[in-house]
C-alpha cells in the first residue's frame, strides 16, 4: 500500500500537510505520521515499517503496529492512501479506469456491473489510471471517490453504484474526440453497427439485452453514442446495461442469470445492472448500418418503414442528438452527407423475438 500519487504532500517543521487536489480539507501530520507516510511512499513494504518504528522512537513493537495500523486506517478513510479492499482495473473507450472496492460483499455487488470491461492490471504497480474511483466505507454510510475526491456518501449502495455508473460512462465520453453525440442504443456486427435511438423508456435497453441474450450481435452501448470526429463511425461506450424491471420477465428467456442480479433502486424505479459476456463487446468503432427507431407495443406482426433523410435526421435530433461546438460550415456539410450515406427506419414491433431478427437482418448477423 502506499499514498495516493496525486495527493499533496508538504513538510511543515517535524510533521507534514496533506491534501487532496480539488478538495476542501488540509490534513496536518505529527512526526510520527510523516515517518510512516514517507516510508510508505518510498515503497518499503508495509509489514517492514512497524519494526522501523519500534526502532526510530524506541517503543514496543505491538505498540508500533497498532499505531500504523490506526494510522494507515485514517488514511484510508479520508481518501488519502490506497484502499483496504480490491483494486480492479477497466477499459472503455480507449480510455482506462480502475475501481477499489472496500470488502468482499461490495465488490460482488458492484464488480459483475462491469465485468465486460475489466483488463489486466497494468504492468508497473505504480501506473496511474486515467481515472481512479473508490468505494468507501465511512462511518456507516458507502462513499464514492474519485481521484480522491469525494462525490457521494449514502447509507445504502444504489446511490453509489448510480452515480459510480453514471461517472465511468461521463468520463469516457469526455476522452473521446466526438462530433455527434446520441442518445441511443447500439449492437455490432463484425464490419458494421445499428443505432436504436429513443428517449428514456423507449425499450432500446431492452432490445439490446434482448439481441445480446441472442449472442449473435456484440454490444456497443445501451444509453449514448458517439461519432468519431474523423471517420463518423460509432464508438463504443459499453456501460453497464440498466434494465427496468419491466423488462425482466420478457428477457428470462435469453437471460436467465438477470434475475439473480442485484436489484437497485434508480429514479424511484426498481433496476438490474447487465453486462455481456467480455468476449460480446466491440471493442473497435465501426461505421454505421442503419438507424433505426423501435416503437414497441401490441403489434401483431413486426414492420420495418423506411424513412426519408429529413424525417429519420429529424427523430435522430430528437433522440436527442447533440452537435460538438462549435459548429462549422464543415460541420453541418459532412453530417448532410453522412445522413444521406444512411438508411433510416421505423420499427413497430409486438414480440422481441420479431424485433431481433429485424434487426440482425440489417447487421446480416
Amino acid at each position: 500500500m502506499k499514498p495516493l500519487d496525486h495527493v499533496i504532500a508538504r513538510p511543515l517543521d517535524d510533521g507534514l500537510v496533506v491534501a487532496r487536489p480539488g478538495g476542501h480539507r488540509l490534513f496536518v501530520m505529527n512526526s510520527s505520521a510523516r515517518f510512516i507516510w514517507e516510508k510508505l511512499a518510498s515503497g518499503i513494504d508495509d509489514t517492514k515499517i512497524p519494526s522501523l518504528m519500534a526502532d526510530h522512537y524506541g517503543i514496543d513493537i505491538k505498540q508500533a503496529e497498532s499505531d500504523f495500523r490506526k494510522t494507515v486506517l485514517g488514511w484510508q478513510r479520508e481518501g488519502l492512501a490506497g484502499p483496504l479492499g480490491r483494486r480492479r482495473h477497466y477499459a472503455m473507450a480507449r480510455t482506462r479506469f480502475s475501481i477499489d472496492y472496500p470488502d468482499e460483499a461490495t465488490e460482488a455487488t458492484i464488480a459483475p456491473n462491469f465485468g465486460h470491461l475489466e483488463v489486466a492490471p497494468p504492468a508497473s504497480p505504480g501506473a496511474n489510471y486515467q481515472k481512479e474511483f473508490t468505494v468507501a466505507r465511512v462511518n456507516g454510510q458507502f462513499a464514492l471517490r474519485a481521484d480522491g475526491i469525494d462525490l457521494i456518501a449514502s447509507g445504502t449502495l444504489d446511490m453509489v453504484v448510480e452515480r459510480l455508473s453514471a461517472d465511468v460512462l461521463m468520463h469516457c465520453y469526455q476522452t473521446v474526440d466526438w462530433v455527434m453525440s446520441i442518445h441511443a442504443a447500439a449492437v455490432a456486427g463484425d464490419d458494421a453497427c445499428v443505432l436504436l435511438p429513443g428517449a428514456s423508456g423507449a425499450g432500446k435497453s431492452t432490445l439490446a439485452a434482448f439481441l445480446l441474450g441472442r449472442s449473435r450481435v456484440r454490444y456497443m452501448t445501451d444509453d449514448i453514442v458517439v461519432l468519431e470526429r474523423g471517420s463518423l463511425a460509432a464508438i463504443a461506450m459499453p456501460g453497464p446495461l440498466v434494465l427496468k424491471s419491466g423488462s425482466w420477465r420478457l428477457l428470462q428467456p435469453v437471460l436467465p442469470a438477470l434475475a439473480r442480479r442485484t436489484v437497485h433502486r434508480r429514479n424511484g424505479e426498481d433496476v438490474r445492472f447487465w453486462a455481456p459476456d467480455r468476449s460480446q463487446v466491440a471493442d473497435a468503432p465501426r461505421p454505421i448500418k442503419a438507424i433505426v427507431f423501435p416503437e414497441h407495443g401490441d403489434h401483431a406482426e413486426t414492420t420495418l418503414t423506411a424513412l426519408s433523410v429529413l424525417e429519420g435526421l429529424n427523430r435522430l435530433l430528437s433522440a436527442p442528438a447533440t452537435i460538438s461546438s462549435p459548429i462549422t460550415t464543415e460541420t453541418v456539410d459532412r453530417l448532410m452527407r453522412w445522413a444521406h450515406g444512411v438508411p433510416f427506419h421505423a420499427m413497430r414491433y409486438g414480440r422481441l423475438e420479431d424485433a431481433a431478427v429485424a434487426v440482425e437482418a440489417l447487421l446480416g448477423a
